[in-house]
């Protein structure tokens, strides 16, 4: 008869896992923005698109409508959304900047808080009078990653060491 830890053989096993665990999905950071033009500015119609990036936008960013999930009154060539976090374009005040540019060729601005682009939240767009008079419109910016499975599984091992109990299995 021969006694075996059980909890040794779990921590070895974790072990082998931990070494082969594939990399998790990372969908990545979901960027949604829905909105009007202004009515002070023009003729009031719907913009928004939806924009998958690896990782929070930090630097200029272009996209082509063929590079969106969704868009709702994208031009169809060309630049359609230009994403210009705080600092990566001259303003007179710091901003994060959509620059939306319509099927009809028309580019119309939303501005963001500094710091919008980088953290999950919903945020709505601010003017700053006398500066700038800004589109209407609700930016959601959402983290969509998965922790990595070795994460995961050094968390459990950990909780497991904590609850340490001597448990034997006898093999015959």
């Amino acid at each position: 008869m021969r006694r075996i830890d059980a909890t040794g053989i779990f921590l070895l096993l974790s072990a082998i896992a931990l070494i082969a665990a594939a990399p998790a999905r990372a969908d990545g950071v979901v960027y949604t923005l829905t909105g009007s033009t202004n009515s002070t500015l023009g003729p009031v119609h719907a913009e928004g698109f939806q924009f998958t990036a690896p990782d929070f936008i930090t630097s200029y960013t272009g996209l082509s409508e063929s590079e969106l999930g969704s868009c709702t009154a994208c031009a169809l060539a060309g630049t359609a959304i230009e994403f210009y976090p705080s600092g990566s374009i001259d303003t007179i005040v710091p901003v994060d900047l959509i620059r939306f540019t319509d099927a009809n060729g028309v580019v119309y601005g939303f501005f963001f808080a500094p710091g919008d682009f980088s953290a999950t939240g919903t945020y709505t767009t601010s003017d700053y009078p006398p500066y700038i008079v800004s589109n209407v419109g609700i930016l959601t910016v959402q983290n969509t990653s998965e922790p990595p499975g070795f994460l995961l599984l050094a968390a459990g091992l950990l909780a497991l060491v904590g609850m340490r109990k001597r448990t034997t299995l006898v093999l015959s």
